[in-house]
């Protein structure tokens, strides 16, 4: 995005085509401070990463990463930007939306670009090389512009926590905030 150039951000050094946590958290409270109709927060776990690095090793974790930046951001919404807030977590800022269903389709694009991310690796107990699919819970909301941001994104965290410990993994919710 030209706006990521302009202001100078800083791509995470593993998944370069995300940002990274400071500078995306810079980039939201910019653009949810203009004129655009609607936004949407939304966090995302990448389900059982500890799992992959202790199954496949240290790689294939930086592997699996990199995959789920790259399925993330080939969603087809041209008002995005990601960041990578954590070792295994992520958060898109989306705005120009239409409406609350439009949020839930890109979402379910999303959902379903992560679950078609297919990696192979060789377990670290065997030697057996396996395959295996990525998959991602999300929590998100829905709301107006000048919203604070931190407000925001803990909203969508108590939202991704939930879904987490009701073992709703693989799974989202979008909640409009007003």
């Amino acid at each position: 995005i030209l706006l990521s150039t302009f202001f100078g951000l800083v791509n995470d050094s593993l998944c370069s085509n995300v940002l990274r946590r400071d500078k995306f958290e810079k980039f939201v409270e910019y653009i949810i401070n203009q004129n655009h109709p609607n936004y949407m927060l939304a966090i995302f776990d990448l389900d059982k990463f500890k799992n992959i690095n202790d199954t496949f090793g240290h790689s294939i974790g930086d592997e699996a990463l990199k995959a789920f930046a790259e399925a993330i951001d080939s969603i087809d919404y041209e008002y995005k930007m990601f960041g990578r807030i954590g070792g295994d977590e992520f958060m898109g800022i989306f705005w120009n939306l239409e409406s609350l269903d439009e949020g839930e389709e890109v979402l379910k694009e999303i959902q379903q670009k992560v679950k078609n991310t297919v990696l192979k690796g060789k377990r670290l107990d065997s030697g057996v090389e396996e395959k295996f699919s990525l998959s991602t819970t999300i929590g998100s909301i829905y709301f107006k512009n000048k919203s604070n941001f931190e407000e925001l994104k803990k909203q969508a965290d108590n939202i991704l926590v939930k879904l987490k410990q009701e073992n709703k993994r693989g799974t989202y919710k979008l909640q409009k905030v007003d």
